[in-house]
């Protein structure tokens, strides 16, 4: 690199988890001839093969059943060694079957048939699969487990059905077992009495917020209509509907006057304007 730091690059790599010395001969000359007083030397050890990552992530919820599954290592692999330490399984099952590829270090194992609805399912790597070296495997076995997007269904709403005394300034919300569009959740979704709706999506696309405009002391039905799909193409078997009742506006009442201040005639009966709502009596 200069007169001062030199590289050495290997001309083949070096083996994994294994404990190299180098070594600097003393009396090495430098540019204005003084010497290495003594040998010096350094030890180091490559990293054993291991597991990076996977997809999906351990936890990962509401899983494409179509998923392909991959295994990222540190190091290029001995590919047969690596997939036959690799499984999916489901818990009381054989592990599924399917086909494996490669990129660079990564697995990538595409099942034959997509994974069941609802289902936990563990990607496993166990002890000894191999660095492309074969001198070194992984040491540790690894298992990472994901759910399946669940068949599409509503499982709860906010309002709950039959709620009476529901702010009308809350809108409502709809929550369903498995991601689903903005898009799909305005086509499949109706108010009666009707009301524009604006619906905005959270929580990985399973929770639609309803904003609309609600009118006080009124019964309202919400129904999500069959056929709605979800986004891994689950469909909604039946409609969902649910009622709810708004509350009444708030009382109030309050003097029909331009200030808070004013002056009356002390000659004559006075008389005082007032606005009201949902009063049965001003005194």
């Amino acid at each position: 690199i200069n007169t001062a730091t030199y590289e050495f690059t290997p001309a083949k790599p070096l083996s994994s988890g294994t404990t190299y010395t180098a070594l600097v001969k003393g009396q090495l000359q430098d540019t204005t001839g003084g010497l290495l007083a003594k040998d010096y030397s350094w030890s180091f050890t490559t990293s054993l093969p291991r597991v990076e990552y996977t997809t999906p992530e351990d936890g990962a919820e509401h899983v494409d059943p179509k998923t392909a599954i991959q295994v990222a290592f540190n190091q290029p692999m001995n590919h047969a060694s690596a997939e036959a330490a690799f499984g999916l399984l489901r818990a009381g099952k054989d592990k599924a079957s399917g086909s494996f590829s490669w990129k660079d270090n990564t697995l990538t194992f595409q099942p034959a048939k997509p994974l069941e609805l609802g289902q936990i399912y563990q990607i496993s790597i166990g002890k000894g699969a191999q660095a492309a070296t074969g001198q070194a495997a992984t040491q540790e076995i690894l298992i990472n487990e994901f759910v399946v997007a669940k068949a599409l269904a509503v499982t709860a709403t906010s309002p709950r059905n039959g709620m009476v005394d529901h702010d009308m300034n809350d809108g409502f919300r709809i929550t369903f077992s498995s991601p689903i569009s903005q898009e799909v959740v305005m086509e499949g979704v109706t108010i009666v009495p009707t009301s524009s709706m604006y619906i905005w999506m959270d929580r990985n696309d399973t929770v639609a917020n309803v904003s609309t405009w609600l009118r006080p002391s009124t019964l309202y039905t919400i129904t999500v209509k069959a056929g709605l799909t979800g986004r891994y193409g689950s469909k909604l078997d039946k409609d969902f509907s649910f009622k709810f009742t708004t509350r009444p506006y708030d009382p109030m009442i309050e003097l029909a006057a331009e200030s808070q201040t004013g002056s009356y005639n002390a000659y004559s009966q006075p008389q005082a304007y007032v606005w009201y709502r949902n009063v049965e009596q001003v005194d």
